[in-house]
């Protein structure tokens, strides 16, 4: 699981689905993604929104999460509401618990998995961290980088270098956490929609 294999599965399906050049969005993980897209398949890309994350390693702030998630007993599961239940201790915040359950799905048995591959995140995860770019790499697309007011995931140091690699980037803050679509879906949409619709 790395940025390249990540951002290669995206371009593939936008091209497989005649979308180029498309407007993409990615939140954390998905927003370095974006990022990487951009840099390595620009022709695909028509304008980025990145939300909540900065081109750079990142300290590891999602061990509880991802702990709460792998260690749900899904043999024994009985019902969404009692995973919500269960994993509440290591992810407190509603809202991003409701946004991480609809990775649940119900399996042919009618029994409960994971949609996502819970264990190659989790093993994968220092190198989620990371990004594999440097400062030197340049992109001419327009970006939106979109932060979480009390959020550190782009800080106001990250600023020079999201200038350098994408120098038609603009910021915009929303009072939110790092699950700033999770917890605040109307004003998300509405910055998100106004840079899309706008014109060059």
């Amino acid at each position: 699981m790395s940025y390249d294999l990540m951002a290669a599965d995206v371009g593939w399906y936008i091209s497989s689905e005649d979308l180029e050049p498309a407007h993409v969005i990615g939140h954390s993980m998905g927003g370095k993604v974006a990022m990487w897209l951009a840099l390595q398949h620009p022709a695909l890309v028509e304008k980025l929104i990145v939300v909540d994350i900065a081109p750079r390693e990142h300290p590891p702030g999602h061990r509880d999460i991802l702990s709460a998630l792998c260690d749900l007993d899904l043999n024994r599961l009985s019902s969404r509401a009692e995973a919500d239940r269960l994993i509440s201790p290591g992810v407190p915040a509603r809202r991003v618990r409701q946004f991480l359950l609809k990775n649940l799905q119900r399996d042919k048995q009618g029994g409960f998995e994971w949609k996502m591959n819970l264990p190659a995140i989790r093993t994968n995860y220092d190198e989620i961290r990371g990004w594999p770019g440097s400062r030197s790499m340049r992109s001419d697309k327009q970006a939106l980088f979109v932060a979480g007011s009390s959020s550190d995931y782009i800080t106001d140091a990250d600023s020079d270098a999201i200038m350098e690699i994408f120098p038609r980037a603009r910021f915009a803050d929303i009072e939110a956490g790092h699950w700033v679509h999770a917890e605040q879906p109307e004003a998300f949409y509405e910055i998100c929609f106004n840079f899309l619709t706008e014109a060059d």
